[in-house]
């Protein structure tokens, strides 16, 4: 007879994310996949366009947003 429980493997899932205003973001929230953020035309990303969701259940970075892309005013 064992002397405990055997264990079972559970899947490690990081929080899931949500597509920033102006932009949409595509991938999964499992361990070792990548979530590719992208914005809409006359915004940029804030930050880097990809995240890793660790084996720690944690994202690699923090959620990147879109901001309007604005021209210096021509005199």
């Amino acid at each position: 007879k064992w002397s405990a429980v055997t264990p079972k493997c559970l899947q490690v899932l990081c929080s899931k994310l949500s597509a920033p205003s102006n932009g949409a973001v595509s991938g999964n929230n499992t361990a070792g996949s990548t979530a590719t953020f992208k914005c809409n035309a006359g915004y940029k990303l804030s930050a880097g366009g990809t995240v890793k969701c660790g084996n720690d259940g944690q994202w690699s970075a923090k959620a990147p947003t879109c901001v309007q892309v604005t021209c210096a005013q021509v005199d």
